[in-house]
């Protein structure tokens, strides 16, 4: 499994400090420094048989300085659910930012768990101050031995827009831990992983089939290389855009030559399919009596800030923390 590219670096150290670090106030900017997103993502699984039960996991936070102001709210709902949480957060200086994750649940029975995930919010900092974001709206499914092959329609779709001074990253995992309970021993992977970054002024979306992107410095990562997946239906792609140029353009698998190549203009629009069959086998993993879990879900955070030399060690990341982690762990089991 590939090594994901992070343009920011001090975005771990973020997560995991939980506080902000602000340089002396700027001069209010032109461009007001704001930052969007939005992710809409359906998930159809059907597995040959198995499902036992189900939680909603979301994690909303929002932040905004100065003086710091901010809203922390997550929790497990057992499924079937269809609810909304939102965290908003306006400080004094006009800073202000918001978060909101949902759920739909359209079915949800022993061999079939369908609905939408969705995650939206925003960070804006109309003078002084900084401002960020973050949610989390995910889908956990457990199950037994069943639950071990089975096929996943996955709908990935997302818009995301920032100015100079702010920056938004979306993220859209399928995770699985399968238990064995005589021996305790977990077995973890991931099928598929999408990772999206835009640092600076420009947006992208991904929907309708198609993928459009504006922008100065972007990151577009898909890892769907798993080998419990058929060959046919695999695919990655490791694409990054620096200074309004395309740098770096690899795709294999279904996703092979359809993002421009090396060189190219960073604003374009292209057909990407964002309907995704996973037909999954994970053999006797977990031996005869196994427990499994499948996570759906995607997660964005938004940071805006007034100036380039504002050191932004966002608490809105914490949220995200425990997904990151997830998804390292899983990758090591795989």
């Amino acid at each position: 499994m590939k090594t994901l590219r992070l343009m920011r670096p001090c975005w771990l150290l973020a997560v995991a400090a939980g506080f902000a670090l602000a340089g002396p106030a700027s001069a209010t900017p032109t461009d007001d420094p704001f930052s969007q997103y939005s992710l809409t993502h359906g998930f159809d699984f059907r597995p040959a048989g198995g499902i036992l039960s189900g939680v909603w996991n979301y994690r909303v936070a929002t932040r905004a300085s100065a003086p710091t102001v901010q809203c922390v709210l997550a929790a497990s709902v057992p499924m079937p659910v269809t609810a909304t949480q939102n965290c908003n957060s306006v400080a004094l200086s006009g800073a202000n930012a918001d978060a909101n994750a949902s759920v739909t649940t359209a079915t949800f029975v022993p061999g079939h768990a369908s609905g939408v995930v969705h995650v939206d919010g925003f960070a804006d900092v109309p003078g002084r101050g900084s401002a960020s974001s973050a949610a989390l709206s995910q889908v956990r499914v457990h199950g037994g031995d069943l639950m071990r092959n089975g096929r996943i329609k996955w709908g990935p779709a997302f818009s995301m827009s920032a100015t100079k001074r702010a920056s938004v990253r979306a993220r859209d995992p399928i995770s699985f831990d399968v238990l064995d309970p005589i021996t305790g021993l977990h077995s973890t992977g991931v099928l598929e992983d999408i990772d999206a970054e835009l640092n600076g002024a420009g947006s992208a979306s991904w929907s309708g089939n198609v993928l459009s992107v504006d922008a100065d410095q972007f990151v577009f990562t898909i890892d769907m290389d798993s080998s419990f997946i058929p060959a046919s239906e695999r695919g990655t792609v490791d694409f990054i855009i620096d200074h309004g140029i395309v740098t770096t353009s690899m795709s294999t698998g279904i996703f092979a030559g359809l993002l421009p190549s090396v060189g190219s203009s960073g604003t374009f629009s292209t057909a990407f399919s964002n309907d995704l069959t996973l037909d999954y086998d994970l053999g006797g993993m977990g031996g005869p009596n196994a427990l499994v879990d499948f996570d759906f879900g995607n997660a964005s955070d938004a940071v805006a800030m007034p100036a380039p030399d504002t050191l932004l060690l966002a608490g809105t990341g914490l949220m995200l923390l425990g997904l990151f982690v997830r998804r390292s762990q899983a990758s090591q089991g795989q």
